[in-house]
């Protein structure tokens, strides 16, 4: 009886580890250079310097850079879904307790930094060459709006259905105001205090 051949080895999986570890480095390297240079300065020569990786890397697994920027487009927005994944998903919490834990999930670091917002910013700057972003970066987010008009709603006192969408929608505009200032004063930001203008807002509008 002959003796049986060995198995081959099994390179598929490291090949496809490989692979997702590169298409990381390459939209890792995407979004600080957005960030530091901006939508037209980012060039494929100064993504693939920083990644550290041969230019046809980004055709190879992007295409184009256009699709490149739409992929770390869309890289960077499920981050933040899933940084807010739970807040979306606690039912058990009273009211006020998590409209504080949106405020808090906007200003916490893991997302609220100076690179994610240079590229944010950077972004939204661009939006008119290319509409297909605007549904990534867009600042009335139809399911947290919803979210916050329910728990606006919820939270009792003078709050009725008709005035909790207007202060879910406030509350979602002073956000994007205290990302502004962020933006442009980073050194100077503060974000206690910050997250005292939050406090606020939702004590006053539950009066």
């Amino acid at each position: 009886m002959s003796e049986a051949a060995p198995a081959p080895l099994q390179t598929t999986g490291k090949r496809a580890d490989n692979k997702l570890r590169y298409r990381q480095a390459i939209i890792e390297a995407t979004l600080d250079t957005i960030a530091e240079h901006g939508i037209s300065g980012t060039t494929v020569s100064r993504i693939v310097e920083r990644a550290g990786v041969a230019r046809g890397m980004v055709n190879l697994h992007f295409g184009s850079k256009d699709a490149l920027l739409m992929a770390a487009l869309r890289d960077l927005n499920q981050r933040y879904a899933e940084h807010f994944a739970a807040v979306f998903a606690d039912r058990k919490s009273p009211p006020l307790a998590r409209l504080m834990d949106y405020v808090d999930a906007e200003l916490d670091p893991a997302i609220f930094n100076v690179r994610n917002m240079s590229v944010w910013f950077a972004f939204r700057g661009d939006r008119r060459s290319d509409p297909d972003y605007m549904p990534l970066i867009e600042s009335r987010d139809p399911e947290t709006l919803a979210l916050l008009t329910s728990l606006f709603a919820g939270a009792g006192g003078k709050t009725a259905q008709g005035r909790a969408a207007k202060l879910a929608e406030g509350l979602m505009l002073l956000m994007e105001g205290i990302y502004a200032d962020f933006h442009l004063h980073p050194d100077g930001f503060d974000r206690e205090k910050a997250r005292a203008i939050g406090a606020a807002f939702i004590e006053a509008a539950l009066g």
